[in-house]
């Protein structure tokens, strides 16, 4: 079991970070400059991906309150509406 998830998950990810290390060295030509690289190619990545995920869970809580802020009577809409004045 543990060596279908190394497969699926783990495997892919460190294919490419060999990857952008071995661009990165034949770029540079320097090891040591490869691995900034390597830094840099994936905080691009994880910035990326955190501004996605970043996004998702903004959408979802705008849509949430909306929909809690409907389901709210008239008369407590008004006087939140009021209390912010």
């Amino acid at each position: 079991m543990l060596n279908v998830l190394y497969t699926l998950i783990v495997y892919p990810i460190q294919q490419i970070i060999e990857l952008c290390y071995y661009f990165t060295a034949r770029l540079f030509g320097d090891p040591s400059l490869a691995l900034f690289g390597v830094s840099a190619a994936v905080s691009i990545y994880a910035h990326c991906r955190c501004t996605s995920a970043l996004n998702i869970g903004r959408h979802w809580s705008g849509t949430h309150k909306n929909v809690s802020h409907q389901k709210l009577p008239k008369s407590k809409r008004l006087s939140r509406a009021m209390s912010s004045i």
